[in-house]
């Protein structure tokens, strides 16, 4: 299907009315979420085809994700979408005054390759949910999960409700000329701006889910190993090609070395033998991007317990820690398994710089002391904290997933979806029966 094709067919299913009814709007999720299982081997296949995705690492950060999205929808739409009554201000009366939730209408969903299930659907649940019509654009990059989410899609939602348009730049451009009520967008921060920049022609109101460059402050009183972990979890997940990856450590500098072994022996234990490590683990997405890892390589100390980091028939890179990092690794979002670890002067040094920089999508701290931990959520903005762990404070549909400036704009999981995919709707209803003349001319 074309971009304007695609446009077309989401605008003129929402003007049907079909998608008005919130029952109607929960029986698509079921079918969706039942859909969902009976599709699960084509999924795990498509990843796997794409990024060499396990099953199990495809349930825990794509499939797990999107079918909790759907539950969670299912439960609260009712009271999410609910009618509030406020009291009329002044000027108001004697009427009724409510605020309805209203869907956009023709919603646009751009999606990224890195998870290229979950971030195409979890958009797509909240756009349901809130009443839209949907056309996606997935990654060209990730082309066997595109087919499948189509398949998917066409088999168990009414013909019009989710649309797909396949390509590369070119298509999201052509689909971003459309008028679509709303433009959703997962990926880097330049094609951001430039998403943000076409939307603003008609305008369409975006939500921008980006990245950067999200620290990881490790203080004198942290728990080093258990630091080491959970810094080695986030950062070989996904083999680091995640948004809130963390991406530079600044640790105290009496902890530096005891760091250092702690995630080395932690990517160790992780991947214990090159037979797993090859065919359990996701590797780099592509070429282009495997030769970047080894460029930004280059430009640092690499520090490792590994017999080889590069391998270049399959496209892995095993973790690892880069010490004095240089260049485009300080200046740059890895994306990848690359960790640069430096020691920081002060605390007042570090807070400095990191306010310096571009506002991350997520803070790391790992710290015992509750006063440095204010002291830094005080002092470091960024879209989200996690304290003594990574990652997993995104993990919720409770809890609100976006950025701030660079980083992104709007948020969604759970209610925030439901909101991000609708809009407050003032309605008053004025009583006939008398008039306050005070209004009127001649004053």
């Amino acid at each position: 299907m074309n971009s304007h094709d695609a446009y077309i067919t989401a605008r003129d299913f929402y003007r049907s009315g079909k998608t008005r009814p919130v029952l109607y709007r929960k029986k698509q999720l079921y079918a969706l979420l039942k859909g969902i299982d009976a599709f699960r081997g084509a999924i795990d296949a498509a990843l796997k085809a794409d990024l060499n995705k396990s099953s199990r690492e495809a349930f825990l950060t794509e499939i797990y994700l999107v079918k909790e999205e759907i539950r969670h929808m299912i439960r609260h739409m009712d009271r999410y979408g609910r009618t509030s009554h406020p009291l009329p201000g002044a000027a108001q009366l004697p009427g009724r005054l409510s605020i309805r939730r209203e869907p956009y209408g023709a919603v646009l969903v751009i999606s990224p390759w890195n998870y290229p299930f979950q971030l195409s659907l979890l958009p797509v649940v909240g756009a349901i949910a809130a009443g839209n019509a949907v056309v996606v654009k997935p990654s060209e990059y990730a082309p066997e999960t595109g087919k499948v989410l189509e398949a998917l899609c066409a088999s168990v939602l009414d013909e019009g409700l989710v649309s797909f348009v396949f390509g590369e730049e070119e298509a999201a451009k052509a689909l971003l000329a459309e008028p679509f009520d709303k433009v959703f967008f997962t990926g880097n921060s330049d094609v951001g701006r430039s998403v943000m920049k076409q939307a603003a022609a008609h305008p369409a109101p975006v939500v921008l889910e980006l990245g950067g460059k999200s620290p990881v402050i490790v203080d004198e009183s942290a728990d080093i190993p258990m630091a080491a972990k959970r810094i080695a979890f986030g950062k070989t997940m996904n083999a680091g090609q995640t948004c809130v990856a963390p991406d530079t450590v600044y640790v105290h500098p009496s902890q530096k070395e005891a760091l250092i072994e702690a995630l080395l022996d932690a990517f160790e234990e992780a991947f214990p033998t090159e037979d797993y490590f090859i065919h359990e683990t996701v590797r780099m997405n592509h070429r282009g991007r495997y030769t970047r890892m080894k460029e930004l390589a280059e430009e640092g100390d690499i520090r490792t317990k590994h017999a080889r980091i590069f391998y270049d028939s399959s496209l892995h890179v095993f973790p690892c820690v880069v010490e004095n990092p240089r260049g485009r690794l300080l200046e740059e979002e890895i994306f990848g398994p690359l960790l640069p670890v430096m020691a920081y002067e002060s605390e007042e040094a570090l807070f400095c710089e990191l306010r310096e920089k571009d506002k991350p999508l997520a803070l790391y701290l790992f710290s015992k002391d509750e006063g440095f931990i204010r002291r830094a959520i005080h002092s470091i903005d960024s879209g989200g904290v996690c304290v003594n762990d990574t990652l997993v404070h995104m993990a919720s549909n409770k809890a609100p997933f976006g950025g701030v400036g660079p980083s992104g704009m709007g948020a969604y999981h759970g209610k925030w979806s439901y909101e991000a995919f609708s809009r407050p709707r003032t309605v008053l209803k004025k009583s006939t029966r008398f008039d306050i003349p005070l209004r009127y001319h001649p004053f």
